[in-house]
């Protein structure tokens, strides 16, 4: 990503969703978060937290705080080259993907961030600025009343490295539908069932690695534990340990 590109892109995409959450009345509601996410990258090292400054984007004012705190966002400006395509034609020995990293870091930014879902909205060269978010969220904005009727496509992604999951499951469309179709109060309404809390850290030794647990987005029967905390591993949605109890 070219500097000057990104860091105008970041601004832009700030300022459009600060209009989009209070209904054009304010610019300044969302902002970049330091070093885009270099502080909270550089505080988890030392295992300390850095409230608000996980992936791209932070809220400035507390009343955007709900949207942080239900999904991460990651900001992608450039890498022309690369396309979501590469994902489905990749070969089974094939390094990481461009966008399997953009989805990777996108992850873990959620996980260590406490939010729910993640987001990532990318734009390339003379195209169109595109939302993916898991499908697990969109089923959740669909669930409150958010029919995003406009997206084109619902992608299946085959993966073997992604959490070590068979596959990805994303929801793809351009950033103006989905500012046009899910509402702020979607987005609380989300948040509302979902109250985010800290997911707990293993404890050493910790031998739980899988659990037989219906997932209440995909119906499949497999939550899998890693060091981030419990995932599906046919979805990728996360779960606590109160939520299995």
């Amino acid at each position: 990503m070219v500097k000057g590109k990104g860091s105008s892109f970041e601004r832009e995409t700030c300022k459009l969703l600060s209009k989009w959450w209070t209904y054009d009345k304010r610019e300044d509601v969302f902002w970049r978060t330091a070093g885009s996410g270099a502080m909270a990258t550089t505080r988890n090292k030392t295992n300390q937290r850095a409230f608000g400054q996980y992936g791209d984007i932070q809220a400035t004012d507390p009343i955007g705080q709900p949207l942080i705190d239900l999904c991460s966002i990651e900001l992608k400006r450039g890498y022309s080259k690369n396309t979501f395509a590469d994902l489905l034609d990749k070969m089974p020995t094939a390094k990481e993907q461009m966008y399997e990293s953009f989805f990777r870091q996108a992850y873990d930014d959620s996980v260590k961030a406490g939010s729910r879902y993640w987001m990532l909205i990318a734009k390339r060269d003379r195209r169109e600025t595109l939302v993916y978010i898991p499908v697990p969220f969109f089923k959740a904005l669909k669930k409150e009343g958010c029919f995003l009727t406009a997206a084109p496509s619902y992608s299946v992604i085959n993966n073997q490295t992604f959490l070590g999951s068979r596959t990805i499951n994303v929801f793809i469309l351009p950033l103006q539908e989905f500012l046009t179709h899910a509402k702020p109060k979607h987005i609380k309404a989300v948040l509302k069932r979902w109250t985010p809390q800290p997911i707990e850290e293993p404890e050493p030794n910790n031998e739980k690695t899988s659990r037989i647990f219906k997932c209440v987005n995909c119906d499949e029967e497999t939550v899998a534990y890693s060091t981030m905390g419990w995932y599906c591993t046919e979805c990728g949605t996360k779960y606590r340990d109160s939520e299995l109890s």
